[in-house]
């Protein structure tokens, strides 16, 4: 088989197959999205500030990436001069934030404790 000819298609068809082609492409696109779930992904990544680690001081800074809920606590690292853990009170107040998130937000139909907003369950915490 030899070489195929070379052809040059005019600048309107050009512009007319490109058009029906994006048309395509976005309406496949809307219709990828429209019947997509919803999906919450967590993570998170904590770096100790140089110049705490510089003075001795770890974080206290605890986050939580769990998969029904993202949280975020800061201890105060300067309780660590009295030998006090400055990570052990944000730790435990998230824990206890995820076993309630838990709880209230995965569907049951017993449950009469639902889900209220951030603020009651960290009062409730």
């Amino acid at each position: 088989l030899g070489p195929s000819p070379t052809f040059f298609v005019d600048a309107d068809r050009q512009k007319k197959n490109l058009e029906t082609f994006h048309r395509k492409e976005q309406q496949l696109a809307e219709a990828y999205h429209k019947n997509r779930p919803l999906c919450f992904n967590s993570a998170a990544f904590q770096q100790t500030h140089p110049a705490k680690a510089a003075s001795g001081h770890k974080d206290a800074d605890v986050t939580l990436p769990a998969p029904l809920i993202l949280g975020v606590a800061d201890g105060v690292s300067q309780i660590e001069d009295f030998g006090i853990d400055a990570s052990e009170l944000p730790r435990e107040l998230l824990q206890v934030c995820e076993q309630l998130a838990k709880r209230q937000l995965i569907p049951d139909a017993d449950n009469e404790d639902r889900y209220r907003g951030p603020i009651p369950l960290l009062r409730r915490s």
